[in-house]
């Protein structure tokens, strides 16, 4: 390589990796596809190396463009931190999160997390992308992805830390028991109306509860089902049936006396939030304050905890 790339072509190529296209990144950007396709080609006669696959559709990194891709967002990193120094700025947080969540969870309580932590650190900005695919920490240029365990088949390169459990309860709306009547025991959920989540144990047409003493599988009709948690707990809240739920989805609904617990002595099983990020990579700062922060609040509320 007989000079070094500019600065500013590898922000873009950056940029066209995690949006997956030229015409993407040129309209995040500002810029004309055309000078997209200028930069990158520079970029690759500095590089010597091919950087993206293309087609008709969008590009993908090469084997080259994804080793590059590692080295240059760290390079990036180390320079923003340089820059805070430079700029006396040691102890105050600054810079970017890119933060990658599940749909329901980041809308419900990422985004008041993001919230709390800048009033704390305004000079700290964030780019939060909600899917309920797993992310691609590399390709997709995220800092921090969160995710529950067992949301997909887990990246080898990532390293996860713990963040907070989230339990499952049955809740019906009051509406839906002054109707029907609350079930007494768990057989009696058979002669309900049930809301199934698809992708959350029950496909299989059963409910896997336990107790203090035992666990069971409980058979449910499921009349209506959907793959998104948000369309279950809406149908749930028109008083349509009985529903299995992540507590921290209903936790205010059951606050406000929207939802009613069903059967309390029974749960489904719970699953676990982590903190997902590329490994090796040096964590920035308001990364690790933002993950800290974040656990904080959320081991506060105990209605998502695992029953002690």
């Amino acid at each position: 390589m007989e000079t070094l790339p500019a600065l500013g072509d590898v922000r873009l190529f950056l940029t066209v990796a995690r949006l997956g296209g030229f015409s993407a990144a040129a309209r995040e950007l500002g810029i004309s596809p055309g000078a997209v396709s200028k930069q990158i080609a520079r970029l690759e006669r500095a590089f010597d190396a091919s950087l993206f696959e293309r087609n008709t559709r969008h590009v993908a990194l090469t084997v080259e463009g994804r080793k590059i891709a590692v080295h240059a967002r760290e390079a990036l990193r180390e320079l923003e931190q340089a820059a805070e120094v430079a700029g006396g700025r040691r102890d105050a947080l600054s810079g970017v999160v890119r933060l990658s969540a599940p749909t329901s969870f980041g809308r419900k309580h990422v985004t008041r997390a993001i919230a709390g932590f800048r009033a704390e650190n305004p000079d700290v900005d964030f780019e939060l992308r909600l899917s309920d695919r797993p992310a691609d920490l590399l390709v997709n240029g995220f800092d921090l992805a969160l995710a529950f365990a067992g949301a997909g088949a887990p990246e080898l390169n990532v390293v996860a830390r713990r963040l907070v459990s989230s339990r499952r309860v049955l809740v019906a709306a009051p509406a839906y028991l002054e109707r029907h009547g609350a079930p007494r025991v768990l057989t009696d959920l058979k002669a309900h109306a049930t809301l199934v989540e698809l992708h959350a144990g029950a496909a299989t047409g059963s409910w896997p509860l336990t107790n203090e003493r035992r666990r069971a599988r409980v058979a449910v009709a499921g009349g209506l089902r959907s793959d998104s948690s948000e369309v279950v707990r809406e149908w749930c809240l028109e008083g349509l049936g009985i529903a299995l739920c992540d507590a921290w989805d209903v936790a205010d609904d059951l606050a406000a006396g929207a939802l009613e617990r069903v059967l309390p002595a029974w749960e489904g099983e719970g699953s676990v939030l982590r903190a997902v990020r590329l490994r090796g990579e040096p964590m920035p700062r308001r990364v690790a304050a933002f993950i800290a922060y974040a656990k904080e609040r959320w081991e506060e509320g105990a209605d998502w905890q695992e029953r002690k």
